[in-house]
């Protein structure tokens, strides 16, 4: 496929190579602007799902953009298998606001859930009786599975 045949498959949502997970609008954008979204024609549209609350800091904000590219010229990603500095840094601050000694960052919602029964199953310990289930009801999260 030359780049031009890349090109018009990618215009064409309905003919999109994307698995069809989402009932997605017939609508690309080119770029962002803050709390707007720019189409390539020039349609400005207000970002009212923000990437399904991925993306909470608007778009093309030039404090974010220097410090992305700066640290894309350091160091992108590590484990958490190694120490962070700036997460650690992040977390301090975290704690100090909320009063907690420590805090957690995770990825995803499906993360998080399992996170907190883990954690409250480890907690359980110090309680003077003994928890032998912790039950959710009415939760609505993503499966993992």
């Amino acid at each position: 496929m030359n780049d031009q045949q890349t090109k018009d498959a990618s215009m064409a949502g309905s003919q999109s190579a994307v698995m069809k997970t989402y009932g997605r609008a017939e609508l690309a954008f080119a770029s962002g602007e803050g709390c707007w979204l720019v189409t390539d024609d020039g349609s400005r549209y207000l970002d009212c799902a923000s990437g399904i609350a991925v993306n909470t800091l608007g778009h093309s904000h030039p404090g974010l953009v220097a410090a992305l590219r700066e640290q894309a010229g350091k160091l992108w990603h590590t484990s958490n298998l190694y120490r962070i500095p700036g997460q650690e840094r992040v977390a301090a601050k975290l704690a100090a606001l909320t009063g907690l000694d420590q805090v957690y960052f995770c990825n995803s919602g499906a993360e998080a859930n399992e996170s907190a029964v883990k954690i409250a199953r480890r907690a359980r310990s110090s309680f003077t009786h003994n928890i032998s289930r912790i039950c959710l009801s009415r939760i609505r999260t993503r499966r993992t599975f």
